[in-house]
């Protein structure tokens, strides 16, 4: 049985990952929709402080959208499943490059296919594009159906299913290859990773956090990898609020 709580852990030797969406703000219907808690930002700032930088926002999400919902935002941060960065609040770089064309095209082509139901929402991103049925979740079945038949026409992209989603991302981006790469870096050296994840693109992550004897924690319900769960986006808060103190 998964247990209610994770351990604490020492900020100083510990490096952290984050999921946006589900983890530190409440799931909404459509993603521009979301309630951001005034005092996230102060608590990313003091975690970025207490860690000494250690910490990493990976989501789905592109990175200026992040820094758009986190005013100030110091913390590295990974947009698009790991295809673009931001290093301490800075600049965007793209790490996988795809034509703006394709993507153009790619979207089209999902909005012209869903267009008969209006419960569909379609989301264009610098790497790929994702078909939202959130607002009808009876629709899971047709929407990966109808994903399906487009990322066939798409050689080097697959198919990866979200929270009520399905994203069309290139091959060998994911949230595993982000958490991969930074704990090469020297300053994860020696310390132990910190993984907080909703969603099935977090589950590779939080399965090789736990195998390398890390924190790996599941927000909200849901079967998991992970060996440790926290049930809100409220719970992770608290959570993390106290591990200045320890």
């Amino acid at each position: 049985m998964t247990p209610a709580r994770p351990p604490l852990f020492a900020p100083a030797n510990a490096v952290l990952f984050l999921d946006f969406d589900g983890v530190l703000v409440d799931l909404a219907e459509t993603p521009d929709s979301i309630a951001v808690d005034a005092q996230l930002p102060a608590l990313l700032e003091r975690l970025h402080r207490d860690t000494g930088g250690a910490v990493y926002l990976v989501s789905g999400r592109q990175v200026a959208d992040l820094q758009r919902h986190l005013d100030g935002l110091k913390c590295t941060a990974y947009g698009c499943h790991g295809a673009e960065m931001a290093a301490d609040g800075g600049a965007v770089t793209q790490l996988v490059k795809v034509e703006a064309a394709q993507i153009d095209e790619m979207t089209r082509e999902l909005k012209h296919a869903a267009a008969a139901s209006g419960a569909y929402l379609i989301e264009a991103k610098p790497s790929g594009a994702v078909l939202h049925y959130r607002r009808d979740p009876s629709l899971q079945a047709d929407a990966r159906a109808l994903a399906e038949r487009i990322v066939a026409r798409y050689p080097g992209f697959h198919l990866h299913p979200a929270k009520m989603a399905f994203e069309l991302r290139p091959d060998g981006v994911s949230k595993l290859e982000v958490v991969r790469a930074v704990l090469e870096q020297p300053i994860a050296r020696g310390r132990t990773p910190v993984y907080l994840g909703d969603d099935t693109t977090d589950e590779p992550a939080l399965e090789h956090v736990r195998a390398l004897g890390g924190i790996s924690i599941k927000v909200g319900s849901g079967e998991s990898m992970a060996e440790f769960r926290l049930n809100s986006p409220a719970e992770v808060a608290a959570w993390l609020e106290g591990k200045g103190k320890e």
